[in-house]
């Protein structure tokens, strides 16, 4: 390898070239402890002398001939740029921290998906930390998209929607919890500004408070729960609570705690949905439907990575926006946790959902083609997990929908477009199947599916779910000759 076939600009790349070869420094040489880059030098940390050794050969094979071992140098592109190399040994022989993954892209994106043993699998799996399936409400869904101005905050609007108008249809009341958690460019906390009983609580301060709250966790939720009381709305026998991205615009301009801040500990690198689902168990909330905003950014991925959460991702077929659905939906497929019959229906696929489209687009080659590089991005092996086909929803362009200002609007111009179908269609399999668990099963059978569930630590419709598919499945078997 010569220093012309490497990118070697200065000393990020350099950490680069590491990363990329260790998997993010889960697979360092042996007996080297850590190695880390920086402006002044490489730093490189082994435990005896004789690691030296194996440092330096791991060296020679990442960087070929740009390493001088002699001068102990990486040379860099630039003429006579360098980076000095330095060694050193721990004085105590300390057992090796173990390498976390965090629902980061940068750390994500070096994870080697090339993996063909079973040992090697279940290392990465091991690397990745998985989270903790939740087994009881509220149910959370995440809205994302690439590129901006592609309708995802009218898609969540749309659910949103969906569930308050199934549920008066139903008679039932439900509860909602709805996050701006755009703080790059946040539409839904402009929409809400003119309401009556605006919050006085912010995603913001939601951040800031389980960060360095000054009193104990659940106490903070519970204060914050209670702030969002005071500006609930209701609709019908529905109540929907709303925490906006700010609540002073001098807030946006100095936002001191970021998603990335809650992730970062290695025992926390999903708290931030752990936080989340506990802020809509405090209000008691069915739901909790979050905007995540545009763009590749640790504002959204500690949510995108997650799945616990239904996430839907927005976009057009316009080439930017598909090349960047495309490259989320490769790295959210590193995460895709392993599904059995036991945890089936806690871990979520994302769903893709097409907007802007016109007749003459969908009969266009390139909608076709479209179609086949979302699915290649991340289709899983029936082997590797039981989703075979990402579920793709195509949704028409709507001319009433360039111009929206308020939830009022938005509420009346989706009435009629395929947005509210399609997430009419979503809602009518959440609620009804509610209300057929909770009203018209006889009590009996309800008490013996709920013994069932407590045993497989399923919920109550998980358990219905399952039964019903075991049902399908029994009734399609073929009868033996």
């Amino acid at each position: 390898m010569t220093i012309k076939s490497l990118k070697l600009l200065t000393w990020l790349d350099v950490g680069r070239t590491i990363y990329d070869r260790t998997s993010y420094g889960a697979n360092l040489p042996e007996g080297v402890v850590s190695i880390s880059s920086f402006s002044s030098a490489l730093e490189i940390n082994v435990n005896s002398q004789e690691s030296i050794v194996n440092a330096k050969n791991a060296l020679k094979q990442w960087f070929g001939d740009c390493y001088r071992e002699d001068e102990s140098i990486i040379n860099l592109n630039l003429e006579n740029a360098e980076l000095p190399v330095e060694f050193s040994i721990e004085e105590q022989n300390h057992p090796k921290s173990p390498t976390y993954i965090r629902p980061f892209w940068k750390e994500i994106g070096y994870i080697d998906t090339n993996l063909v043993t079973e040992t090697e699998e279940t290392k990465r799996r091991k690397l990745l930390r998985l989270p903790e399936p939740y087994n009881e409400n509220p149910n959370l869904l995440a809205f994302y998209s690439f590129k901006g101005d592609v309708e995802r905050t009218l898609n969540l609007a749309a659910y949103l929607f969906a569930l308050l108008d199934k549920a008066k249809q139903l008679d039932n009341s439900i509860k909602v919890l709805v996050i701006d958690a755009d703080l790059l460019a946040p539409g839904l906390t402009y929409w809400n500004r003119n309401e009556k009983k605006p919050s006085s609580i912010s995603y913001i301060d939601f951040l800031e408070l389980v960060h360095y709250s000054p009193i104990d966790d659940e106490e903070t939720l519970l204060f914050i729960a209670q702030e969002l009381e005071k500006s609930s709305q209701q609709e019908g026998k529905s109540t929907i609570y709303f925490l906006p991205a700010y609540t002073d615009e001098k807030q946006l301009l100095d936002i001191q705690i970021l998603p990335e801040h809650i992730v970062s500990y290695p025992n926390g690198v999903w708290e931030l949905g752990n936080y989340i689902h506990k802020l809509g168990k405090a209000v008691g909330a069915d739901y909790v439907l979050i905007d995540l905003g545009s763009g590749l950014n640790k504002i959204s991925s500690p949510i995108l990575l997650d799945a616990r959460f239904q996430r839907f991702l927005v976009t057009t077929i316009n080439e930017p926006s598909v090349a960047g659905t495309t490259l989320c939906l490769s790295q959210m497929k590193k995460v895709a946790p392993l599904k059995t019959s036991v945890n089936d229906n806690k871990y979520y696929d994302p769903s893709v959902i097409i907007s802007m489209l016109t007749p003459e687009l969908i009969a266009s080659p390139a909608y076709e083609d479209v179609l086949a590089r979302l699915n290649s991005a991340y289709t899983q092996s029936e082997q590797e997990n039981n989703s075979i086909m990402l579920e793709i929803a195509k949704n028409f362009f709507s001319p009433q929908l360039l111009y929206i200002d308020n939830w009022e609007e938005a509420h009346l111009k989706l009435a009629s477009t395929s947005i509210m179908e399609i997430a009419t269609s979503w809602a009518n399999k959440q609620v009804e199947f509610n209300k057929i668990i909770l009203e018209n099963l006889d009590p009996v059978v309800v008490e013996k599916l709920q013994i069932r569930a407590t045993h497989t630590g399923r919920s109550l419709l998980e358990e219905v779910k399952v039964i019903v598919e075991e049902a399908i499945q029994y009734e399609n078997t073929p009868a033996p000759q």
